[in-house]
């Protein structure tokens, strides 16, 4: 979904569209907040690398909830 956007051109809708693509795919909360930390650390440490301005999108997309904790009996 974003490997052909440049980083700078990565929006809200851009990682919304991704967290909903994962939730229509049936992916555990779990699964989905990882990918979406992932994105985060990578705009961060281009931030930090002076290789991008401005707020990092994924921090206005409301991470799922949920415990992917098995039952065990």
């Amino acid at each position: 979904m974003i490997g052909e956007i440049p980083l700078k051109g990565i929006t809200v809708n851009h990682v919304e569209t991704i967290k909903s693509r994962m939730l229509d795919g049936k992916k555990a909360p779990a699964t989905i907040r990882y990918a979406l930390a992932v994105v985060r650390q990578v705009i961060n440490f281009a931030k930090d690398h002076g290789m991008y301005a401005g707020e990092n999108p994924v921090s206005k997309v409301k991470k799922p909830s949920g415990d992917n904790k098995r039952v065990r009996f």
